[in-house]
């Protein structure tokens, strides 16, 4: 029974492409590296991973954008804006294509694979009740387009996959990302059948962000938003447990939870977006025991996916949990 998902060719290598983004492409190596005794897995073969093709994209994204992004040209102007390559001088920012290795646009078929891995993650998460996906979580891409450095969502596209499979009807999205799960609030703001929570910090990108402005990417709330001030790190899992027990009253039992599971909350992440939230490594902890046993209790299956961790910190956050998971035998 595959638990843990895990193949070093979905790692993101944003260097081979030039792209100065601080996640290691050796952050899902480490925290496997680190999980899989205790765990006792192999990766996982390649060939056995999907690789989302047009018809699956449409289910979260606009037409004129999935077009676009599948055109070598297009997808080249989408992903510079996705990770804001440009600045507003119209310089190179946080990119060296003379250190590329390969062209940008190459990383079109590695995102849909990457994504494909997400959705094969969901279906081992309905068929065992858990797995954990060491990848995946790009909970920013909105329905015209990608940004913050996410270019398609994995996430909606995942689960309205299953729908559209007959295999779930409902689901949550659970979002503990240090960055608000406004991507995955915009694609489904109209949805019934896919409800969101994002528990994320109150200042900072996107919701301070220029972006704010736009209409093509403004902000949509979740279903339940719990923002956290500066400073307020003490009240994080009481704000957490309070918003959780909140979404089991007011919503139906789903047939799956989808946790995005960030660990640039973490005090010691390394990106400057993640300033304003600083969770001490035993609070990170918590707060993903808290997720899982409140999800184990309703007896939901769950799916868990990395989402944002920058620095050469952010693998212990990860393995942490999963190794906590198994050493206490509550999976096997």
């Amino acid at each position: 029974m595959t638990k843990v998902l895990y193949n070093r060719e979905l790692a993101p290598q944003f260097m081979k492409y030039g792209i100065l983004i601080p996640i290691k492409a050796e952050r899902s190596l480490s925290v496997f590296n680190s999980i899989k005794d205790v765990a006792q897995i192999d990766e996982y073969p390649l060939e056995n991973i999907p690789v989302l093709d047009k018809s699956d994209l449409l289910l979260a994204h606009s037409s004129k954008f999935v077009e676009n992004f599948l055109d070598e040209k297009g997808s080249l102007a989408e992903l510079i804006q996705t990770y804001e390559l440009v600045d507003k001088q119209g310089v190179f920012c946080r990119y060296n294509p003379d250190i590329a290795q390969e062209p940008l646009s190459n990383m079109v078929f590695k995102v849909r694979r990457q994504a494909g891995a997400t959705y094969q993650a969901m279906t081992y998460g309905l068929k065992n009740g858990f797995c954990f996906f060491l990848g995946g979580g790009m909970h920013h891409a909105m329905i015209e387009g990608g940004r913050g450095f996410c270019p398609i969502n994995d996430l909606i596209i995942g689960l309205r996959k299953l729908q559209k499979d007959n295999k779930i009807k409902t689901a949550w999205v659970i979002d503990v990302d240090a960055h608000m799960g406004d991507g995955c609030a915009e694609i489904t703001k109209d949805d019934e059948t896919i409800t969101t929570l994002s528990i994320h910090m109150a200042k900072g990108w996107p919701l301070d962000g220029e972006d704010n402005s736009n209409d093509k990417f403004s902000i949509h709330p979740s279903d339940i938003d719990i923002p956290i001030n500066n400073n307020e790190e003490h009240l994080y899992l009481e704000k957490l447990e309070q918003g959780l027990n909140q979404l089991s009253k007011q919503y139906p039992i789903p047939d799956i939870a989808l946790v995005v599971n960030g660990s640039d909350p973490y005090e010691k992440d390394e990106l400057p977006g993640t300033r304003f939230l600083n969770l001490t490594k035993e609070q990170m902890l918590e707060r993903d025991l808290l997720v899982y046993h409140f999800l184990k209790k309703l007896n939901t299956n769950q799916t868990w996916v990395m989402s944002g961790g920058y620095g050469p910190y952010s693998y212990e956050i990860y393995a942490q949990f999963i190794t906590y998971l198994f050493e206490k035998n509550f999976i096997d």
